[in-house]
């Protein structure tokens, strides 16, 4: 009997965690737009998860997203 390695094909599940330019387009706004919200606190700060890494939780986008809030 042969053994068959199988590649799951199916989409991943989408990430965890977007970068500015995810988060500003499911926003429908500009990155620079999305740096002022959060510095006005109108949007979510993004989570930092290096020196110079930084993303935003796509729950927290979404919410914004589904909220209606204008940055």
């Amino acid at each position: 009997m042969a053994v068959v390695n199988v590649i799951h094909t199916e989409p991943r599940e989408a990430a965890l965690m977007l970068r500015a330019p995810e988060a500003a387009r499911m926003l429908g706004i500009s990155r620079s737009s999305l740096y002022a919200g959060v510095a006005a606190g109108r949007l979510p700060k993004p989570v930092k998860l290096g020196v110079r890494l930084a993303a935003w939780r796509r729950t927290d986008i979404e919410r914004v997203a589904r909220d209606g809030v204008n940055p």
